[in-house]
């Protein structure tokens, strides 16, 4: 099974019986055992996508956010409009 969806952005999730495979695309880019970190992976690859620089901290809170961001769409909690719009500008 694939999970794509728009809070993942280029990113989708090929889901195993003990593995979940990020994809960049059509490129295998990870594989991990748990569901929350391919998650977080994602998160990560989408601020590091970004064309910006931060702080430490800033990073940290910009992956938090990003984070965030993607498990209200997995608990099916809409994305608000401000969020809809920045997600298109990714």
């Amino acid at each position: 099974m694939k999970i794509q969806d728009p809070a993942l952005g280029k990113y989708s999730i090929q889901v195993g019986i003990n593995k979940y495979i990020v994809y960049d695309g059509d490129r295998s880019v990870t594989t991990l055992a748990d569901f929350n970190e391919a998650l977080r992976e994602i998160a990560r690859r989408l601020v590091n996508d970004m064309d910006v620089v931060l702080t430490l901290g800033q990073f940290h809170q910009t992956t938090e956010e990003v984070f965030e961001r993607i498990k209200r769409s997995y608990e099916l909690i809409p994305l608000t409009e401000e969020e809809l719009k920045e997600q298109e500008q990714q």
